[in-house]
């Protein structure tokens, strides 16, 4: 819808620049938060799970 009402208005060319810019900076704050939290370590690892194969190797007859 806004987008519909930004190509009436007929400034379309300027307020869409803006907004790629805005995008563009979203995407660059996300990509460095990211790169943050996995070089501090605060994302925990999952634990694998259990297989089967593991689970009943000490029960084999």
């Amino acid at each position: 819808m806004f987008a519909i009402r930004l190509l009436e208005e007929g400034g379309a060319e300027a307020s869409i620049g803006w907004l790629v810019w805005v995008a563009l900076a979203v995407f660059f704050l996300m990509v460095f938060l990211g790169w943050l939290a996995l070089s501090k370590g605060w994302l925990a690892e999952e634990e694998k799970p259990i297989t089967d194969a593991h689970a009943h190797d000490g029960h084999a007859k």
